[in-house]
């Protein structure tokens, strides 16, 4: 049996932070085009920051910012109903910057995927969401991070 020690538990917490913040800071970098965007080291800092703690919802942020830069909107649309499910799971609502980050990928050209969208996930925003029949979990960030296609 495996137990946890009390006076290390500060340290994990300091740890946990830190590892976030690396991971948000590269994926931020990462992200935006330019002459620094590489999806793919975004990838890896966003499912390395979600391994480490997956209620991070800056992560969740930065989830958000790379399906919409890779213009993949079938994945944006499962990072959204995520986001959603750990705001219900956590009984909160999303910090104003998430719910400006959902609304604003999802309010581009394409009117006919923003209407499909909140048809199956409800209203942005909303408490409704969406469901993930068969699981209690999501699945490992990693697997869908890394159904992102590359630039």
């Amino acid at each position: 049996m495996h137990r946890r020690c009390p006076r290390a538990e500060p340290f994990a917490q300091e740890m946990t932070t830190r590892i976030v913040d690396v991971a948000h800071t590269a994926a931020a970098h990462h992200t935006p085009a330019g002459p620094h965007q590489d999806l793919d080291a975004a990838r890896q800092a966003v499912a390395t920051g979600l391994d480490v703690d997956d209620a991070a919802e800056l992560i969740h942020g930065d989830r958000l910012r790379l399906g919409d830069a890779a213009g993949n909107r079938p994945w944006l649309h499962t990072a959204v109903c995520r986001v959603q499910r750990m705001n219900r799971a956590l009984g909160c609502s999303p910090g104003p910057e998430t719910e400006q980050l959902v609304n604003d990928p999802l309010s581009g050209p394409n009117t006919a995927q923003r209407n499909m969208l909140e048809a199956t996930a409800g209203p942005v925003g909303s408490r409704a969401g969406c469901q993930f029949p068969g699981r209690g979990r999501p699945p490992r960030p990693g697997s869908a991070v890394a159904a992102i296609p590359a630039a």
